[in-house]
């Protein structure tokens, strides 16, 4: 029988993070009518139900966030 996916206190806490962050790019996304803020803020929110590590959700943050800044800025 395969195992459940274990979760720890870090999984949780950046899933929220990474969720939370996707969901203001999308907003920000929306009202500003850019189309690639929006789906970077879907794909961060969706991100995490296939991630089971801390360090990778910190990384996709990190990635998610830099090109949210590059898009606000126009480039």
């Amino acid at each position: 029988m395969p195992s459940a996916m274990e979760l720890d206190a870090a999984v949780i806490f950046w899933a929220l993070v990474l969720g939370t962050a996707g969901l203001a790019v999308t907003i920000y996304g929306k009202k500003a009518q850019c189309p690639r803020c929006v789906a970077l803020g879907v794909a961060m929110m969706v991100t995490p139900y296939f991630t089971q590590s801390a360090a990778l959700e910190v990384v996709l943050l990190a990635l998610g966030l830099g090109s949210w800044r590059a898009f606000a800025l126009g480039a």
